[in-house]
């Protein structure tokens, strides 16, 4: 088959076996194509179509615009020719609908390639009438014929060739197979044939495959019939039930392939059940980075894709999988399917696949190839190493095994981690060192060799076994030359064993006692042992010897030197008479949990008898297994920021308030030492840790033995030196940017250092004030022209007029009779004193604040699908809500009533209602709302709300600003296709920062006053000071630091020298508000308003209507079905008296997600401020903003759209 594939990919076409595979290394389908040269009559034929079958349709401008001269095709039922352009008068001018599997004469004055990329009909079953037929065979590449029509009892095949303007011709014997003439020899994919018969034949091919089968050991199943799948009943040891479907699936059974963690390749048979062509197609579904398949180009060259396009008659092919492990982390199963799609009776076929990757712990044998040396290629020895591998907690411990291993004379510790990036695996670093005298250093200078590997598992191509690994080596020489020696090479580790053999060991003495019954001491007897060799711990296991009548009445625990506490064995019915725990036998919980604590200290065996039998513990031992580490302790200035690397580690840590600090759990190894605080400048020491090494009488075995302390010379070379201040007070701050994430409970730390050199300005500091301040004009906050700043500067949209006259003058406001209006003596959000106090009076009426309508300029003309969005500064009194409407003329059109703190949608139309947390207790709440269709007059109206309505009955208040209208067009969209047609998501863009235009039009009745608000005060001598914030969105906003010192200049005179600092902003995730409205050919959908950063993915799901048998999973979507489109009307527009208004929202719950359609748009990352419907009827605990998903109800009436 020819894939004419997109610009840069390669064409290629694979023989594998019987049948033609096309693939291409894209991850979608290559665009299929079929050629029509100009000038010239043809016969052609597809082997699929896309839905859309009309001339028109599958031939596009070329069959408007007259390159497509004529078209012929044949009834093979009826035996008529059927033509195309149609002509009145002409009875054979009838062909509109093109098929697939028949053929047609076509001619053209132009070249004309056809695309068919969205083909997806296919030929299925083809029947071949006696006499003349015109047809296309299912083939994907030149075939013989004689395999293709091998059940096909015709007489002649013809084969036009236009290039000789001849037929040529296959004739055979009557009720015979022998050919009596053969002018060609193969059919070709795109092209149409002439078959005579005499009897009828039917083409019907039938998808299958041949799959590893289940693994049945003695004892063996009893089979009723051979290719029939059999239910297992109980499965032996050994036995293997790949999908664990309960039943032994045979090859052509089987539906699933794993790869286990010991194989790279596996192989699927494709088989054609049926008979004439199978024309086939692999995919991956999800396509995956570990997993492709393998075939041959047409240079042999062996090639990797995620698709595979053939074609199979009566011959059995390999479809060779190849799965690719480079990065992939040990931590669970990896799941895809290889999805068949083919023509005739099996149309598809899914097959499920699994991976596993082995954990890097075990024994290996290493072979290194060293090629360079100091940079130069060169050909070196190739010394083998024998390692092993160790988990310690999260991170790896390696043991180069000094009996096994060339030139290494002692045992060498490396250290590292498990990666999960495209190059690597793990890696790990660790140097030995042999000072001078050692018996295995003959210089008389110390010699030290530091060791680094860089190892993955296999890619599936390189031939390397699974469970092996390959990758990068290096090693410095140290001490033989005044420079080092730098080697590198490449290594290759092939498993031994699953198991490390080569690790420090520590076994403990066997102890023994008496198990006490329930009436002594509670029933607890406490046994102990001290492990005096410090091990980061990579394995325990231990063993249990117990005599006791009832086991089931005990419960017993291991606790570790830190006080970890493992159950071993609780109330169980089994014996306890010898118990190999984690080994033979399973605990309760997990010893792994003791893996990277230290071993050194006391060890308890604590056991639980709830019986008055008294038992006996006859033996208890303990094998812990680990490396061998050390701390290093030191001092220096209180609150220091230290950072230790070397030999794979990376550790941090801060001095506490007595300047003590240590890094523990380290091998031997170099290390270095710096100071990274903020404002100081970077200072490193070096320090080595060297194998404690005793005589055999006198062993290791005190804490100090471990621990290595920094000299007064390793300390002064770390000492913290403040960064040159040149001259002048200066105060460093970090970070200077933070984000607020509210699901997060860690604060956010601010550090300020003082920098200062106050001898150089012939000061001596008495004392330091630190301050902390909000600037009110920042980000929530209003600007000193009227703008919120809720955006960064470089994404702030321009902005628009307020179409509300007189806003901030509350004289011109026009209020309900029961709600009074008077200026509040508190702040407003712009630092001045214009808040205006609503209090209604309880009279049981709806109190309106504020009607636009009753003041100047405050009605507007909007037209069809225009954006409104109507907002107001409010901060909670005695109430906590407010509505906000829409309204032409006395007529409303549409309300929503909002709680102002939580932002939930409380009554009324769900309007994409959006709360922001300003300073000093103020809210902005804004709706938006789309007009579908135009209006004279539009205002805007505020009121006061109580437990979801404007009738109240008590006297309540609240305090309100600035109300604003702005109008605009609707911005953005993003297309998206799904299925047939295409969803659009508009992103209305709606004023997500407010504008308060300033001018005397708008009637401001004083200048704003500015005023920073300071949080917090602190005097103190140190020069380091730090303040968290809480996450909490009402942080969020600009911030700076004020550090007054009080110093005594030259003369002894009392002098306060002052410092500000550069801003530091804390971001709130939730600031950028995106509004949606999804709207597509095959759905109604509603908007939502929800918050996003930057990169995103959004959810967007919906079961398809067959499935939802009327019942909805949201009423923003109305029983009725929409015949243009058979999906549910969008129930949007809420009906008012002078026309509708349409309302932007949907309401909850979801249905079931099982059956709900995904799509991913990356845009950033969610971060929901409570329900994404609205809110409609969930309660606060519902709306705490914890579900990450966007569920707009995308639906359509054909599955898989």
């Amino acid at each position: 088959m020819k894939a004419i594939l997109s610009s840069g990919i390669k064409r290629l076409t694979v023989l594998a076996l019987g049948f033609y595979i096309a693939i291409s290394s894209i991850s979608s389908l290559s665009a299929q194509t079929l050629t029509v040269a100009a000038n010239q009559w043809q016969l052609i034929s597809f082997t699929h179509l896309p839905d859309q079958r009309t001339v028109e349709d599958v031939f596009g401008e070329s069959a408007t615009n007259g390159t497509l001269e004529s078209l012929w095709g044949f009834d093979n039922t009826i035996k008529q020719w059927r033509s195309w352009p149609v002509r009145d008068g002409v009875a054979s001018s009838n062909l509109s609908q093109l098929e697939p599997g028949l053929g047609y004469w076509v001619k053209t004055s132009e070249e004309v390639i056809v695309d068919l990329a969205d083909a997806t009909n296919s030929v299925g079953e083809m029947v071949l009438n006696p006499g003349w037929n015109l047809v296309g065979l299912p083939i994907t590449g030149d075939m013989p014929h004689d395999q293709v029509l091998a059940s096909v009892p015709y007489l002649e095949l013809w084969s036009y060739e236009p290039a000789q303007n001849a037929f040529l011709a296959v004739r055979r014997a009557a009720g015979s197979r022998i050919i009596l003439e053969e002018q060609f020899s193969t059919l070709s994919p795109g092209k149409a044939y002439w078959i005579y018969l005499s009897e009828q034949a039917t083409l019907l091919p039938s998808l299958g495959t041949l799959l590893p089968p289940d693994i049945d050991i003695e004892p063996l199943l009893t089979f009723p019939e051979y290719g029939q799948e059999t239910l297992w009943g109980t499965l032996s040891p050994g036995d293997v039930d790949w999908d664990e479907d309960g039943f032994f699936d045979f090859p052509n059974t089987q539906k699933s392939i794993a790869f286990g963690d010991f194989l790279n390749r596996q192989r699927i048979s494709i088989v054609n059940e049926g008979n004439s062509v199978l024309s086939w197609q692999a995919t991956i579904e999800p396509a995956v980075d570990w997993l492709l398949f393998e075939a041959f180009n047409e240079d042999g060259e062996p090639v990797l894709t995620n698709i595979a396009i053939g074609s199979a008659t009566d011959t059995n092919g390999e479809l060779i999988l190849v799965a690719n492990r480079v990065g992939l982390p040990p931590n669970g199963i990896y799941t895809t399917q290889v999805v068949l799609r083919a023509n005739g009776a099996v149309q598809e076929k899914r097959i499920d696949v699994a991976l596993e990757v082995a954990d890097v712990v075990g024994d290996y044998e290493v072979t290194v190839r060293l090629d360079n040396i100091d940079g130069k290629d060169a050909d070196l020895h190739n010394p083998k190493y024998f390692l092993s591998f160790a988990r310690d907690g999260q991170g790896v411990k390696a043991f180069l095994d000094e009996e096994r291993s060339l030139l290494i004379p002692e045992t060498t510790y490396l250290s590292g981690s498990m990666v999960a990036d495209p190059q690597s695996h793990v890696k790990v670093l660790g140097q030995l060192f042999l000072p001078v005298g050692h018996a295995h250093n003959p210089y008389n200078r110390d010699i030290r060799r530091e060791f680094t590997l860089i190892g993955h598992r296999s890619d599936g191509q390189d031939g390397l076994p699974p469970l092996d690994l390959r990758g990068d080596y290096a090693e410095n020489i140290y001490g033989l030359f005044d420079q080092p020696i730098q080697l590198k090479g490449e290594f290759v580790a092939r498993r031994l064993s699953p198991l490390p053999k080569k690790q420090d060991l520590t076994v403990s003495d066997a102890i023994s006692g008496e198990i006490v019954a329930v009436d002594t001491d509670s029933g607890i007897s406490t046994f102990e042992f001290t492990v005096t060799d410090r091990l980061s711990i990579t394995d325990i296991k231990t063993n249990l010897k117990i005599d006791h009548l009832s086991p089931e009445t005990l419960s017993i625990s291991l606790v570790g030197p830190s006080n970890t506490q493992i159950i071993l064995h609780q109330n169980q019915q089994r014996s306890l008479a010898d118990v190999r725990f984690d080994d033979f036998d399973a605990s309760v919980e997990s010893l792994d949990n003791f893996d990277g604590q230290l071993a050194f200290g006391l060890w308890r065996l604590v056991i639980q008898n709830t019986s008055a039998n008294v038992g006996t513990l006859e033996k208890w031992t303990m094998d812990i297994a680990g490396a061998t580490v050390y701390e290093i302790q030191g001092q220096t200035e209180p609150g220091t920021q230290l950072q230790l690397t070397g030999c794979g580690v990376v550790r941090s840590t801060t001095a506490d308030a007595s300047g003590n600090f240590s890094f523990d759990g380290l091998i031997p190894c170099d290390y270095d030492i710096s100071v990274v605080q903020h404002g100081y400048e970077v200072t490193t020491t070096n320090v080595r840790i060297t194998s404690c090494v005793k005589t055999f009488e006198e062993k290791c075995d005190t804490q100090s033995d471990y621990i290595v302390s920094m000299t007064a010379e390793q300390l002064a070379e770390m000492q913290p030196q403040l960064q040159n201040a040149n001259g002048q007070m200066e105060v460093v701050v970090s970070p200077l940017s933070l984000t607020i994430l509210p699901t997060q409970d860690v604060p956010l730390e601010v550090k300020a250092v003082d920098i200062t050199q106050y001898a150089d300005l012939d000061t001596t500091l008495q004392s330091r004030t630190w301050e902390l301040y909000k600037r009110i004009n920042s980000w929530s906050s209003i600007t000193s022209q009227g703008y919120l700043v809720d955006v960064p500067a470089s994404g702030q949209q321009s902005p628009l007029t307020n179409l509300i006259s007189y806003s901030e003058n509350s004289n011109e406001w026009t209020p309900s009779a029961s709600v009074t209006i008077e200026r509040a003596s508190i702040t407003d959000p712009r630092g001045g004193n214009n808040a205006v106090k609503a209090t209604h009076n309880g009279d049981g009426s709806a109190g309106i604040v504020f009607d636009s309508v009753n003041i100047g300029e405050g009605s507007f003309p909007i037209l069809k699908d225009q954006l409104v969005t109507f907002s107001v500064f409010v901060k909670p009194g005695s109430l906590n809500e407010v509505s906000l409407r829409f309204s032409s003329g006395d007529a409303v059109l549409t309300r929503e009533t909002i709680n102002i703190t939580t932002g939930a949608h409380l009554s009324g139309d769900s309007l994409m209602p959006r709360v922001t947390s300003l300073a000093n207790g103020w809210y902005r709440v804004s709706v938006t709302a789309k007009a579908p269709q135009d209006f004279g007059s539009l205002n805007c109206e505020l009121q006061l709300s109580k437990n979801g309505s404007v009738s109240i009955n008590s006297q309540e208040h609240l305090y309100v600003f600035g109300p604003q209208a702005e109008l605009y067009e609707e911005s953005q969209s993003l297309w998206v296709p799904i299925g047939v047609g295409d969803i659009t998501i508009f992103i209305p863009n709606p004023r997500n920062s407010g504008y308060l235009t300033t001018g005397a039009n708008h009637a401001i009745a004083e200048a704003p006053q500015q005023q920073d608000v300071l949080v917090t005060a602190q005097s103190t001598s140190v020069g380091t000071w730090t303040h968290n914030f809480d996450n909490n969105p009402a942080q969020a906003g600009v911030y700076y630091i004020v550090l007054n010192s009080d110093v005594k200049n030259s003369a002894q005179q009392d002098v306060i020298l002052s410092y500000t600092t550069a801003d530091i902003t804390l971001f709130d995730a939730q600031l950028d508000a995106v509004h949606f409205g999804i709207h597509s050919v095959h759905a109604g959908a509603g908007s939502s308003g929800l918050t996003a950063m930057d990169m995103a993915t959004f959810d967007i799901n919906r079961p398809p209507l067959a499935d939802t048998e009327g019942e909805e999973d949201s009423d923003s979507f109305g029983n009725e079905v929409d015949e243009a489109t058979l999906t549910n009307k969008h129930n949007e527009v809420f009906e008012g008296p002078n026309g509708g208004f349409i309302k932007n929202g949907m309401d909850e719950p979801v249905g079931d997600l099982n059956r709900h359609y995904r799509m991913y748009i990356s845009t950033g990352q969610l971060f929901f401020g409570g329900s994404v419907y609205g809110n409609s009827g969930a309660s606060e605990e519902e709306n705490s903003g914890e579900n990450l998903r966007l569920d707009v109800g995308i639906q359509s009436a054909e599955e898989g759209e």
